[in-house]
């Protein structure tokens, strides 16, 4: 915040300067004309740039694309955060030393006017994946006449935009995120994973939490796992109950197992994930995981550090990891345990909100997880949308995690009965099939086809 993020010197006294224009234009006809023109200039280019057929083609490829094309919506998935208290703090700075200075300027040079108050009005930030940070702010200025009676008041308020890249070097500045040595539970990561009817992708992940979390014990203390398992009670259940206990009498602080009737309670992941959530104490850190999901250490090692250094500085504080959505095995060969992170194996789920890091007490703030959901999805964008309400005051973090992997499973779309449900479901299935370039190949290796 301020000059020691690089972001904090784009909002200067000079910016500020812009909110206040003296133009030697006295003739109210001739700048309605100038400003007219310039209305038109503006439109001329945004019909440029919405009509795509007058712009020339460049680099046309020679087959069209059938997959649905994930289309990132500005307006509908990323929402602005309101700027927390340091910020302000260095903004209203900033409109505090513009004043001192722009009045000491007109004293001066014995300007009819001066400049007596200017204020900070509000403050709103989005990250935006395509370029980087985006800020708006907004400040009022306000000036008395000096030599004229009677006295005239001006106001003007001005509306900034300012863009910051992610990075235009070479190589990045940063400021290490040291690790808690502390064996206190608010530290841990808790990791919650909710299974029905998917008995094959809960024992991979539980190998998977072996692999990556037991066989190391610096991580015993940093990790825990609890499964809630809607049972069924079949054999199936027997061998999984039984592999989850052996793993608990070894590991009795770090496993734990929670097994509903579903002859009892129906199931639904948002009610699942509630349950869950009520067997930690406000403040430990919750990670809600897919049953699918495949991770590594350095992932869950990184979310944990993420999670406590942005508590540090925020009150509340949320992230949905962006993972790597696997295709499924007419393109990718799922025998090895390595799948590599490129746009032939699969791509990054920007619209998946299922995987989330949170505080207990931020989920409870916020009502909880959607409990009385039984169709298909939406529990977790609903959640991501309430904590991207400003009146959440939530810091909402988003990033590519590329150490989480979805494993490829057809998904059930039959018998929703929410047509528009139906169809997210269907798109979803559909466009991790495979890559573009398989499918085309696929079209161009099977000339019999009939489309």
């Amino acid at each position: 915040y301020g000059p020691r993020y690089k972001f904090g010197y784009d909002f200067t006294p000079t910016i500020v300067s812009q909110a206040l224009i003296i133009h030697p234009i006295n003739d109210q006809n001739t700048f309605q004309q100038i400003f007219t023109f310039y209305i038109r200039l503006k439109q001329e280019k945004q019909y440029l740039e919405n009509n795509t057929s007058l712009k020339k083609l460049i680099n046309r490829k020679t087959y069209g694309i059938f997959l649905s094309e994930v289309t990132f919506d500005v307006s509908r998935d990323v929402f602005y955060q309101k700027i927390d208290v340091r910020w302000r703090s260095y903004l209203e700075q900033a409109v505090r030393s513009y004043i001192e200075k722009t009045r000491m300027s007109w004293r001066q040079r014995s300007f009819n006017w001066t400049l007596v108050n200017g204020k900070f009005v509000f403050g709103y930030y989005r990250i935006m994946p395509t370029y980087g940070l985006e800020v708006i702010v907004e400040v009022l200025l306000t000036a008395y006449s000096v030599s004229i009676y009677p006295t005239k008041v001006a106001f003007t308020q001005q509306r900034f935009r300012m863009n910051q890249p992610f990075t235009n070097k070479h190589r990045f500045d940063y400021r290490e995120i040291t690790d808690i040595k502390t064996n206190e539970n608010i530290y841990q990561l808790n990791l919650i994973v909710i299974s029905h009817n998917k008995d094959e992708a809960l024992i991979r992940l539980i190998n998977n939490y072996e692999n990556e979390v037991l066989n190391y014990p610096f991580r015993h203390e940093h990790f825990t796992l609890t499964i809630l398992y809607f049972s069924q009670k079949n054999q199936t259940t027997n061998r999984i109950a039984n592999l989850i206990n052996d793993l608990s009498v070894r590991y009795m602080s770090i496993i734990r197992i929670s097994i509903i009737n579903q002859n009892q309670t129906s199931y639904n992941r948002g009610l699942g994930r509630q349950l869950a959530s009520q067997l930690f104490t406000s403040n430990q850190l919750l990670f809600f995981l897919d049953a699918d999901l495949l991770f590594t250490g350095q992932a869950l090692d990184s979310t944990r550090r993420l999670m406590i250094h942005q508590l540090s500085i925020s009150s509340c504080a949320v992230y949905f990891p962006i993972i790597f959505s696997v295709f499924s095995n007419i393109s990718v060969v799922h025998n090895n345990s390595i799948i590599n992170v490129n746009s032939k194996n699969g791509l990054f789920s920007i619209y998946g909100f299922g995987n989330v890091a949170v505080r207990k007490k931020d989920l409870d703030k916020i009502g909880g997880w959607e409990t009385n959901n039984h169709d298909w999805g939406m529990e977790d964008v609903n959640l991501y949308h309430r904590f991207s309400d400003p009146s959440s005051e939530c810091y909402v973090f988003r990033a590519v995690e590329p150490g989480l992997k979805h494993y490829y499973h057809k998904k059930m779309c039959n018998g929703i009965a929410n047509k528009a449900r139906e169809k997210m479901c269907l798109d979803a299935d559909a466009i991790l099939i495979g890559s573009q370039m398989d499918m085309i190949n696929y079209l161009f290796s099977n000339t019999n086809l009939t489309i």
